[in-house]
């Protein structure tokens, strides 16, 4: 079983650094990035390196990954997000469509920080393929 300990200590103005197993703190609150935000940035990095450890048991090669992320959440301050989509852009390859469909599927079912999310988050992906300039 892994262990996570985290600090998070007030700096002022609602804004709080937070440290993750002793490293250096990031600052988190009024000022950005807002925790929703860390959310998101948590499950499009956590997609992203899943992907890559699939694209690399599949012999895919990538030269560039980006994920473009859009999510939804009502007014309310206390409301959760309705939708979130997960975009990747990738360079690299060569890709075949259904390899890597199959291979964002995985990453998602294997995305930690997805499964911690409310199950009732819609949680959609699609990807676009670049050429690297």
């Amino acid at each position: 079983m892994k262990h996570y300990a985290l600090d998070v200590t007030w700096v002022g103005n609602r804004n709080f650094h937070a440290t993750v197993d002793g490293g250096p703190p990031t600052l988190v609150g009024k000022d950005k990035p807002l925790p929703t935000h860390l959310l998101l940035e948590a499950l499009a990095a956590c997609g992203a390196i899943t992907l890559l450890d699939i694209l690399d048991k599949m012999k895919i090669p990538v030269t560039a990954l980006k994920v473009e992320v859009e999510a939804t959440r009502p007014d309310e301050a206390t409301a959760r997000f309705s939708k979130i989509h997960l975009e990747y852009v990738l360079s690299g390859g060569p890709f075949a469509p259904e390899a890597l469909e199959r291979a964002i599927q995985l990453a998602h079912k294997y995305c930690t920080v997805r499964h911690s999310l409310h199950p009732e988050i819609l949680v959609t992906s699609s990807y676009r393929l670049e050429r690297q300039s």
